[in-house]
C-alpha cells in the first residue's frame, strides 16, 4: 500500500510538472515565433533595437523549442536515446540560449539608456550591432565548451539508464567554472541591466520634476508608460532569473564544501544516483529529491521570462506596434 501510494504520488508529480512545463513552452513558442515572424515579414529588423529584440526572440525560441523540452524529459524520466555526440553537442550547449538572452537584454538596456538619457550621442550603427551580437554568441559558445569537453555518455550495464554527467578532471576546475558562469554570464548582466533601467527611471523623474522643462500631457503619459515598462523589466529580471541562479550557485558551493573531491555536477548526484559519498546535510535520499525538485521548479520560474520578454520588448513596444498597424 505504501509503495502504491508512493508510486501514485510520483506519477502525479511528473504529470503536474510536465503539464506546467508544456504550458510554458507552448506559450513561449507562440509569443516568440509570432514576434519574430512579424519582425522578419515587415522587415523591421533594419532598426538596431528591433534587431536586438529579434535576436532575443530567436534565443527564447531555441530555449523553448529545443533546450527546455529535452532537458525536462531527460531529468524527469532519466531515460532518453543518448550517445556521446548528443551528450557533448546538444546537452552541453543547453546554457547557450540563457547566456545569449541575458547578454542581449543587457545590450538592449545599453541602447535604451543612450537613446533616452543621451539622445545627442551617436546611435549604435549596424556594424557595431553586428560586432556586439557576434561577440555575445561567440562568448556564449566559448563558455559552453568546457562542459562539452568534460561531459561523457554513461549507461548502466543492464541498459535501463543512460545519462550525461559532467566528469571534471579536477574539483577545483569544476567549482571555478560553476561560480564563473552564473556570476559573469547571468548575475552581472542582469544586475547591470537593472542598474541601467534605474538610471533611466531616475533621469526621467528628474526631467519631470524640473519646472524649467515644459511638458505636454502626451509627454507625461509617455514618461509614465516608460517608467511602468522599466519597472516590469526589472521585476521580470529579479523574479525569473535570480532565484534559480542563486540556488545553483549556493548548491555548487555547498556540494564542494561537503565533498571537495566530487567531480560530478550536483543535480546528476540525485537524478542519476551517482555515488559521491556522504555529504553533510545531504546524506538522506529525500534531501536529494528536494534539491532536484526545487531545481526543476526554479527553472520553470526562469522559463516565465521567455513568455514575458516578447510582451515587454515587442508587443507593447510603440515603435513595433505603430509599424504593424
Amino acid at each position: 500500500m505504501l509503495i502504491r501510494n508512493s508510486t501514485s504520488k510520483h506519477v502525479s508529480y511528473e504529470v503536474i510538472l510536465l503539464s506546467l512545463y508544456g504550458l510554458l513552452i507552448f506559450a513561449g513558442l507562440i509569443l516568440n515565433v509570432s514576434l519574430a515572424s512579424i519582425l522578419l515579414y515587415r522587415k523591421l529588423y533594419t532598426n538596431i533595437t528591433n534587431c536586438l529584440i529579434l535576436i532575443l526572440a530567436f534565443s527564447d525560441i531555441l530555449l523553448c523549442g529545443i533546450c527546455t523540452p529535452l532537458q525536462t524529459l531527460y531529468e524527469v524520466f532519466k531515460k532518453l536515446p543518448l550517445n556521446d555526440w548528443i551528450c557533448k553537442i546538444v546537452f552541453a550547449f543547453f546554457g547557450m540560449p540563457l547566456y545569449i538572452s541575458c547578454l542581449t537584454v543587457l545590450l538592449i538596456a545599453i541602447d535604451r539608456y543612450r537613446m533616452i538619457l543621451h539622445p545627442l550621442l551617436p546611435k549604435m550603427n549596424r556594424k557595431c550591432a553586428v560586432i556586439c551580437v557576434s561577440g555575445i554568441i561567440l562568448f556564449s559558445i566559448v563558455n559552453c565548451i568546457p562542459v562539452a569537453y568534460y561531459m561523457e555518455f554513461m549507461e548502466l550495464k543492464d541498459g535501463t539508464q543512460s545519462y550525461c554527467p559532467e566528469t571534471w578532471s579536477s574539483p577545483l576546475i569544476r567549482i571555478i567554472y560553476s561560480i564563473h558562469v552564473p556570476i559573469f554570464l547571468v548575475m552581472i548582466p542582469l544586475f547591470s541591466t537593472t542598474f541601467l533601467y534605474y538610471r533611466i527611471y531616475a533621469g526621467l523623474r528628474r526631467s519631470r520634476s524640473n519646472p524649467r522643462i515644459r511638458r505636454s500631457k502626451l509627454n507625461e503619459r509617455r514618461s509614465n508608460r516608460t517608467n511602468a515598462i522599466l519597472f516590469c523589466n526589472v521585476i521580470c529580471i529579479i523574479l525569473c532569473w535570480l532565484p534559480w541562479t542563486l540556488y545553483s550557485l549556493i548548491l555548487e558551493i555547498n556540494i564542494y564544501r561537503s565533498d571537495p573531491k566530487s567531480t560530478y555536477e550536483p543535480i546528476h548526484i540525485y537524478s542519476h544516483n551517482v555515488s559521491i559519498g556522504s555529504l553533510d546535510g545531504f546524506d538522506h535520499p529525500n534531501s536529494f529529491h528536494h534539491l532536484f525538485s526545487v531545481d526543476l521548479y526554479l527553472k520553470m520560474l526562469s522559463m516565465l521570462s521567455t513568455c514575458i520578454n516578447p510582451i515587454l520588448y515587442g508587443w507593447i513596444n510603440n515603435s513595433i506596434r505603430n509599424k504593424i498597424k
